[in-house]
């Protein structure tokens, strides 16, 4: 027998007293500790004195069954709308039904207090305690809104308040539901419903257990103006983001933005653990891949931007105006001069799925993403390996067991040195309508006479 073996072997209880022969033997060497006699082998006797002196607790009066019943009907007499309390057998079923419901929820979440191990483990994370209380948040969001898919997004730091973010796969909103999410006006590039950076729906709240307030989907607007400023969160998602230039929207707008370029640029994958999502569409687990070994993990070559990039307009796909024929240009007239691509046209975006390694240089030598174990040693059977974004600090992600997993906790600010917008340019001064004349400008002419109604004479001129 191992030693774990006889330890629970020891430990079994009696069916008398409900003792143990492993607590009985740690209660004689604690009194002989205390007590230290000069001859403790002689006492052969306090073995049995600590049984006999031992306090065991006796039951107390059992209720008669007659008032269990007498008490039911009581209770159906007063409350006939409720049910009566379940049978015993009864209890045992519900607890089967109970027990499927929790192994089949109607929504599937990340195992995010199992990912946090991995996370701990390469110094990364929020503790184990507040750890705890977002997986009680993702429970209490998963109860109380409608949502199919869950994953916890990351924190953000704010200078009152911080941001915790969830990221949903929700159930289609309704039209009236839809009507009152707030608007900005019309905008020239129409946002993408579905896809690209509102392909999710993020829900937010200041401390865990706080309620959840839903954040509205982001218009290539907003994330253009974005990528020019730089500010502090304040943790009021209804302030005002003073800026310049002027971002269209309040902060939850702003906070929407930002998720939407940390998502498109943070979240890595396996290379070879997805397949599919051309053309944007759903990637799907591949069935061929295997784990791949600890050397092969620590290159960037084996690791692939999970989401879609943002173009130039803040889109996944670029957008082409319709061209309005102008009137006179059916008539045969002549050919207007072609007006040269914009940057917008020409940029050329990576595809989905693209290895990290391809990413532009931060500078010179400089990588944008850096590699994290759980320990220095390189001799180590076992170890944790994960990636650190230096562009977005905060964002990481970490191999698991199942695959891996990404997390966000930062200021929602991009490494990047701040450049002031250049002012509008300087505007035309007025072109005169000829040369500049220094001569006096002519004399006016003399009022005429004003006639007096009703009558034929003119009227004397005034003195």
């Amino acid at each position: 027998m191992t030693t774990e073996q006889c330890v629970a072997f020891l430990q079994k209880k009696s069916t008398t007293n409900g003792d143990s022969v492993f607590s009985h033997l740690s209660q004689l060497i604690q009194f002989l500790v205390a007590t230290k006699p000069d001859s403790a082998v002689d006492l052969l006797e306090l073995s049995l004195l600590l049984k006999q002196t031992r306090f065991i607790p006796e039951e107390g009066p059992k209720v008669p069954r007659s008032w269990k019943f007498h008490a039911k009907e009581k209770f159906v007499k007063h409350h006939p709308d409720r049910k009566p309390p379940p049978l015993e057998s009864e209890e045992q079923n519900g607890d089967e039904e109970e027990t499927k419901e929790e192994n089949d929820p109607a929504y599937s979440a990340e195992n995010y207090l199992y990912d946090s191990i991995f996370f701990e483990a390469v110094g990364m994370g929020l503790g184990r305690a507040e750890n705890y209380q977002v997986v009680l948040a993702m429970r209490q969001l998963a109860s109380t809104k409608m949502v199919l898919k869950m994953r916890f997004f990351g924190k953000f730091f704010g200078i009152k308040s911080n941001y915790y973010v969830f990221e949903t796969t929700s159930k289609p909103v309704p039209p009236e539901e839809a009507a009152k999410l707030p608007s900005y006006g019309v905008e020239a590039i129409p946002k993408e419903n579905g896809i690209g950076p509102n392909a999710h729906t993020y829900w937010v709240c200041s401390r865990p257990g706080a309620e959840f307030y839903r954040l509205p989907d982001v218009t290539p607007l907003q994330i253009k103006t974005a990528r020019q400023i730089k500010k502090f969160l304040t943790g009021d998602l209804k302030a005002e983001v003073s800026a310049f230039p002027v971002f269209p929207g309040l902060e939850e707008n702003y906070l929407r933005a930002q998720i939407a370029r940390i998502s498109a640029t943070t979240e890595l994958a396996i290379k070879g653990f997805y397949k599919g999502g051309a053309g944007g569409g759903n990637l799907e687990k591949s069935e061929e891949y295997a784990p791949l070994g600890f050397a092969e993990l620590k290159t960037l070559e084996n690791w692939v931007h999970k989401n879609q990039y943002l173009n130039l307009q803040g889109r996944t796909t670029l957008y082409v105006p319709e061209k309005k024929e102008e009137e006179g240009e059916e008539g045969g007239g002549e050919e207007k001069e072609e007006k040269p691509p914009s940057p917008e046209e020409t940029e050329v975006i990576p595809e989905r799925l693209t290895s990290v390694d391809t990413d532009a240089e931060l500078m010179e030598g400089w990588k944008q993403w850096s590699f994290i174990t759980s320990s220095t040693h390189k001799n180590l059977k076992h170890q944790v390996i994960g990636l650190r974004s230096i562009l977005w600090p905060g964002a990481f992600t970490v191999v698991t067991p199942t695959g891996f997993s990404n997390v966000y906790i930062g200021w929602g600010r991009k490494l990047r040195h701040y450049v002031p917008p250049l002012p509008p340019p300087v505007m035309k001064e007025f072109e005169g309508l000829g040369p500049e004349r220094r001569d006096l400008p002519p004399i006016p002419k003399p009022p005429e006479p004003v006639k007096v109604e009703g009558e034929g004479e003119e009227a004397p001129p005034a003195e």
